[in-house]
């Protein structure tokens, strides 16, 4: 089974939890993309306004 599919059913399984799957483009950083707070600003967002 594909780490993704592990994330998935994991945070399927978390009361309120998502999993958020950036496709690979030209903007992305792969695992580098924690250091660039642009690209998850917004779900940090979500999250502290509850949503």
């Amino acid at each position: 089974m594909g780490d993704g599919r592990v994330v998935r059913r994991w945070a399927s399984s978390v009361p309120h939890g998502r999993y958020v799957e950036m496709p690979e483009t030209s903007q992305s950083y792969g695992h580098q993309t924690l250091a660039h707070p642009e690209v998850w600003k917004p779900y940090l967002i979500q999250l502290m306004n509850g949503a």
